[in-house]
């Protein structure tokens, strides 16, 4: 548990929609360091079956990674790491912010803001 929060909190950065742009790459070197050192069950996932798989998993991230900069592209490179673990436990969220809707500037910046424009639509 504690673990997701912190991942939150590293994750609430890419949120700010006044700022257009991330460092996905150290966003993603962050976010695989901290899984590495304190996911309880990084050993059960990364066996030595399996390693040479899970390095050239994160060489092919890192260099997406490196081509990112766009928070919500990010945002995806990142969630495929957390995924690769199957861990019911822990998971990756992006916070988005919460908008007045009252407010019709409030409103008018959200629908110009960048996280709303390069959303997912269904």
């Amino acid at each position: 548990m504690r673990h997701v929060i912190i991942i939150g909190l590293v994750i609430s950065q890419l949120t700010a929609y006044g700022q257009a742009t991330c460092d996905c790459k150290s966003e993603l070197d962050y976010v695989i360091n901290y899984y590495e050192k304190n996911l309880p069950g990084f050993k059960d996932n990364v066996t030595p079956l399996n390693k040479s798989e899970y390095s050239e998993f994160k060489v092919q991230l890192k260099e997406a990674a490196s081509n990112i900069s766009k928070r919500t592209e990010c945002f995806k490179i990142l969630t495929r790491f957390v995924e690769f673990f199957k861990d019911n436990h822990s998971s990756i969220r992006m916070q988005f912010p919460s908008v007045d809707e009252s407010d019709s500037m409030e409103v008018k910046t959200f629908k110009d803001s960048e996280i709303y424009i390069s959303r997912e639509k269904i």
